[in-house]
């Protein structure tokens, strides 16, 4: 009974969200209208307020200047994208087919910033393949810490009237 209502709730639940996503959708072709209407002199872009990505094909990086480029692992690649999105360096990735590694291409201008930025990736990777210590031995390690310790034994000798110092 209270589970047929609960499951109900949830299925009104997501018809009003999905419309309301359809809603904005529709909406959102309106609204862009809207602005570029009443900021005409201005250039203004409701798309300049999203997120972008700053990966760019290889000629028209090419057409802006000088180019300098880098090797990337491919496990490297994710992590090495999040950070030069994270600091807006245009960029262009091609695979290399001998090695099934990537190439970044980048403008020189940003040679420090994309250097930093791999640094980061790798060790941002390395960490993540490394992971975190069991909690077992974890425990055991205290354990053992715990055992070893000598403040214990004095602790139990006073409480037990022994003296510890023959």
């Amino acid at each position: 009974m209270i589970n047929e209502e609960i499951s109900k709730e949830i299925v009104q639940g997501t018809k009003e969200g999905i419309t309301m996503a359809i809603q904005f959708s529709k909406e959102y072709g309106q609204i862009q209208d809207y602005f570029s209407e009443k900021f005409k002199d201005s250039n203004f872009s409701l798309s300049k307020l999203m997120p972008e990505k700053n990966e760019i094909q290889l000629k028209d990086l090419y057409k802006k200047g000088q180019l300098k480029e880098i090797d990337v692992s491919k496990k490297d690649l994710a992590e090495f994208k999040k950070e030069l999105n994270r600091n807006g360096v245009k960029f262009s990735l091609m695979e290399d087919k001998a090695t099934k590694d990537y190439v970044a291409f980048f403008q020189a201008d940003n040679v420090k910033i994309v250097e930093v930025a791999l640094r980061k990736a790798i060790e941002k990777t390395n960490t993540k393949e490394r992971g975190k210590e069991s909690i077992k031995k974890q425990i055991d390690k205290f354990k053992n810490l715990a055992k070893e310790n000598p403040l214990k034994d004095i602790a139990k000798a006073k409480d037990k009237n022994i003296d510890l110092d023959r």
